[in-house]
């Protein structure tokens, strides 16, 4: 599901509440960091970040009201650097907490919001759903690979070669129906 698509299905539900707001812009260096609403968490971002984009789906599946900042990634905000030495999106600005990477910022909002759940109660499905999120975040780089044509290898190629690493996670998912 797109987030358009999420979002449409949330307002829906919900007509009158804000979930989210987010500007187009992307802020460059020299631009100051926007003020804050107080009470709503703050997402730094780049609209075409899949791993920012994870983050939002997580805050709309959960409904928590949150702000975006989208960051032009080739020219950052110098102030970009104080929330995350590592100049990095996404970030979230909890509040009285900044946390950075999407899977840290999504265990986070799981912990702080535990309704509806991320993952299963059990345990040891808890783990293997760590494990294969953990699996793919390793193996995204292919993606780029493919899309960048880094190896400059043909379609059919890249489909042999990466096709095994696909159809792990399609036996994995394939178990969970």
């Amino acid at each position: 599901m797109t987030i358009n698509k999420l979002l449409s299905v949330c307002a829906k539900k919900d007509p009158n509440r804000k979930l989210f707001i987010m500007s187009t812009i992307h802020l460059i260096q020299g631009n100051p960091i926007p003020p804050k609403k107080d009470g709503v968490m703050r997402l730094y971002s780049m609209r075409f970040c899949p791993c920012a984009q994870r983050v939002r789906i997580v805050l709309l599946l959960k409904r928590i009201p949150f702000e975006v900042v989208n960051i032009n990634l080739a020219n950052k905000p110098n102030w970009m650097w104080d929330l995350n030495s590592e100049g990095k999106i996404p970030v979230l600005d909890a509040g009285s907490e900044i946390i950075v990477e999407s899977l840290d910022i999504c265990e986070y909002l799981n912990d702080k919001f535990p309704e509806p759940p991320l993952h299963s109660h059990n345990e040891q499905e808890r783990n293997a759903d760590r494990k294969l999120i953990q699996k793919f975040q390793d193996d995204k780089a292919m993606f780029f690979t493919v899309i960048l044509n880094e190896k400059n290898k043909t379609l059919a190629e890249y489909a042999e070669e990466y096709m095994p690493i696909l159809e792990e996670y399609d036996v994995e998912l394939s178990k969970r129906g």
